[in-house]
């Protein structure tokens, strides 16, 4: 996962220095069946709920009629809670996130709870 690079800089004294680079690279896999994966920019709202403390998304949208204007509906969106298994940082500020929904997220890992509550 982590790729050394080496990089040779030519200084104005004619110096060659070597660098030692250590960088992440690679891919992210979806890793569980319920999971999913989003791309969002860092500067977005998505972003700002996505890598808050207590982590959320929309999960849907619910319309309700407006009564002062029968033509336009009113949405609200519903946000539920997330648990963000992984996250990479592409370029021009975008990231990828594998992503489950927290209630998908404990039902998975219940049995493993219950076992290490048996031993």
């Amino acid at each position: 996962m982590f790729d050394t690079t080496d990089v040779n800089v030519r200084t104005n004294n004619n110096i060659n220095q070597s660098l030692n680079i250590n960088a992440v690279s690679g891919t992210i896999v979806k890793s569980y069946v319920k999971s999913f994966i989003v791309r969002f920019n860092m500067r977005s709202k998505m972003a700002k709920d996505i890598l808050d403390k207590n982590p959320k998304m929309v999960k849907y949208t619910e319309y309700y009629e407006n009564r002062y204007d029968p033509a336009h509906r009113i949405e609200e969106p519903v946000y539920k809670p997330i648990v963000v298994l992984q996250i990479m940082l592409c370029g021009n500020d975008e990231f990828l996130a594998e992503i489950m929904w927290e209630d998908d997220f404990n039902k998975m890992m219940e049995p493993q709870i219950v076992e290490q509550k048996e031993e």
